[in-house]
Formats: C-alpha cells, structure tokens, sequence
C-alpha cells in the first residue's frame, strides 16, 4: 500500500513540474483572446481537469486542450467547475508553432483583476 501512494506522489511531482516548465517556456509567447468550449475532471487514475478552448491566430481558428494535473480529484473537479465560469480566455501561443498553445492561470487571474479596476472606475 505504501508503494501505491508513492507511485502516486512520483507521478503527481512529475505531471506538475513538467506543468510549470511548460507555463515557464510559454511566458515570452505571444497572446490572444480565447473562448472557453468545455472543462471537466476527467476519470483516469491521476487526477486531471481538461480545459477545451479555441482562439484565432492569422486569421484561423485553432482548438487545444490543456490538462492540469492534481493530486486530489475533488480539487480537479473543482477547477474544471470555476473554469466553466470564464467565457473568455487569455491564450499564449508559440509563434513558430501556433498549434502548440496555453492558457495560463496566471493570464487569466491578471485579466480579471483589470477588468475589476476598470470597472472600479
């Protein structure tokens, strides 16, 4: 029993580091307005919220999907259902590859709080 839930804190430490790096990386990319499509804990042994958006970049349209990685499931159900509240997004894209795309949390935490001084005004 002890080995399961090491194997579940090795995994989780991987999945969430391998997030950061990926959130470090895209920090120079440029952004976009996104829309939220869906978000939903998924049901697979390791915790995940899938996020469903899509964006325009040169005048196409694109469609990714970002899979934040938890420990506990209720704190990934309980992402995906604040996520379901946000119609739009901020997204960053790779310019040298629109394809591989993020919505970052910290995009969207910084949007809000504008948005509230503006219409704190």
């Amino acid at each position: 029993m002890l080995g399961w839930y090491i194997d579940e804190i090795v995994v989780y430490l991987a999945r969430r580091l391998l997030w950061f790096l990926r959130e470090r990386r895209s920090e120079k990319w440029p952004k976009t307005e996104g829309q939220l499509l869906s978000a939903r804990d998924n049901d697979s042994i390791y915790p995940v919220a899938e996020v469903v958006y899509a964006f325009n970049v040169d005048g196409s349209r694109r469609t990714s999907t970002d899979e934040r990685p938890f420990f506990w499931r209720k704190s990934a159900r309980n992402y995906a259902a604040t996520a379901k509240a946000t119609e739009q997004l901020v997204v960053r894209f790779d310019p040298s590859d629109p394809t591989n795309s993020i919505a970052r949390d910290r995009d969207q935490i910084y949007r809000r709080s504008t948005q509230r001084e503006y219409l704190m005004r």
